[in-house]
């Protein structure tokens, strides 16, 4: 089931492409991808098929330490494998949450995506964007956006 909250400033993220007519809507999620897997592969491919180009943010090792997320594998190389994944269009790097809206505004994002189970308190970023919650194939903690937002 995904959930669905729409944005209240119509036609935000929807410029028609100059090459095919239509809409661009860009897609962006958040997480760490610590040990990416077939599960979190397929969760992307479901993702790019939301719109033209899936941005994902990827939390920065020092992003996750203040978290208290201990990563395995480094960011450089956790980015490197997010760019190698076909589905995904562009990889930023997350230093803080705050970052959330302008991330929004910057990319000219239609759709936030976050993990079932993941949504809280988004400042009204929903104001501006619609947020869908997709299901995933691994656990997602229920307590806070930030933390869930991390387990992917």
């Amino acid at each position: 089931m995904i959930h669905t909250s729409a944005p209240t400033r119509a036609g935000h993220g929807t410029m028609p492409s100059a090459a095919t007519g239509q809409p661009i809507r860009n897609v962006l999620t958040y997480g760490a991808f610590d040990g990416l897997t077939v599960d979190h592969a397929q969760w992307l491919r479901r993702l790019s098929r939301l719109g033209s180009d899936l941005i994902v943010g990827c939390t920065t090792d020092d992003f996750c330490s203040y978290l208290g997320t201990p990563v395995h594998t480094p960011f450089k190389t956790r980015r490197a494998m997010l760019e190698s994944c076909r589905f995904v269009s562009r990889v930023i790097a997350v230093d803080g949450w705050e970052q959330r809206w302008s991330d929004i505004v910057n990319h000219d994002i239609s759709i936030l995506v976050l993990p079932e189970g993941a949504r809280q308190e988004l400042e009204g970023l929903d104001a501006i964007v619609q947020v869908l919650e997709i299901p995933t194939a691994w656990p997602v903690p229920k307590s806070d956006y930030p933390r869930a937002a991390l387990t992917a």
